[in-house]
């Protein structure tokens, strides 16, 4: 066996079991935890300022019938992605996912709206025809993959699947000095710098670049310490806990308050950024 081959069936292994832990973290992005904590409070707002900035992406970019869209995440997941695409208007039948790891396209496949189309694929062999997507994703996906080859392979698929007038957006960890660290997973993540990702993905050209999540330092205790104020972390989640799910405009403005709170406390900084691409 090849060492790429190897190192990628090594990789696919990693992730099958990764999406087989029950645990839920804050961060983590094991198969449950969009089921089973919807309300953990730093999470749901790392969620709704990434959204934020991916609407704003779209709009910007002039992609606002997302009903007619065709749109492909690679690197689904569990499937929440898609979920909240389906929530914003997408057709459902539109919407299709690929991962590496099976048990959590099942999971996915089980807990998303019918019409979804599920697979497990290599992200440079999707098996998809030319031109069928409008809009490509891939969130937090090719900070797994050290080598350059494989993700020129990558490019080169994206670019063939993606219609000409189309999107792709890419979430990833970026420096001003190209580094690996260990992920949640026991896997080296790599970061990337703004050229570099350029360099890789060289069919597309890079138009708009935002923050792709909210980094919010959790300190012992549950509070954040501003001046002379205390957040309280712990009421902040107890009165989310109590708006959520109760279709109440109300919980949409407790993330917005936390939002611009965390904004205006500068406590707000992320190093992985929301990169929007055109085909060329």
């Amino acid at each position: 066996m090849k060492e790429a081959e190897a190192k990628l069936l090594d990789l696919k292994e990693k992730f099958e079991k990764y999406y087989g832990f029950q645990d839920v973290d804050i961060f983590g992005n094991t198969v449950l935890k969009d089921m089973l904590y919807p309300t953990l409070p730093v999470r749901e707002y790392d969620n709704f300022f990434k959204w934020c900035n991916i609407i704003q992406l779209l709009l910007v970019n002039k992609f606002v019938n997302i009903k007619g869209y065709r749109i492909l995440d690679a690197g689904c997941g569990n499937g929440q992605d898609l979920r909240k695409f389906i929530e914003l208007g997408a057709k459902s039948s539109n919407c299709y996912g690929i991962d590496f790891a099976e048990n959590a396209i099942d999971f996915a496949r089980e807990n998303s709206p019918s019409g979804v189309t599920y697979k497990a694929a290599n992200f440079d062999e999707t098996g998809f025809e030319d031109d069928f997507f409008d809009i490509v994703v891939s969130f937090n996906t090719i900070v797994n993959f050290k080598d350059d080859e494989y993700l020129k392979k990558i490019n080169d698929e994206f670019r063939r699947i993606i219609k000409g007038n189309g999107m792709l957006l890419l979430i990833c960890a970026i420096s001003a000095d190209a580094q690996n660290k260990e992920g949640f997973i026991k896997i080296p993540v790599r970061i990337f710098t703004l050229d570099e990702v350029q360099r890789l993905f060289p069919d597309f050209t890079l138009r708009n670049v935002l923050n792709g999540s909210a980094n919010i330092p959790m300190p012992s205790g549950g509070t954040i310490n501003a001046g002379s104020n205390t957040i309280d972390l712990k009421a902040f989640s107890n009165l989310y806990s109590s708006l959520h799910g109760n279709n109440d405009y109300r919980a949409f403005y407790v993330e917005g308050a936390v939002k611009h709170l965390c904004s205006g406390l500068g406590i707000m900084d992320s190093s992985a950024k929301l990169m929007a691409f055109s085909a060329k």
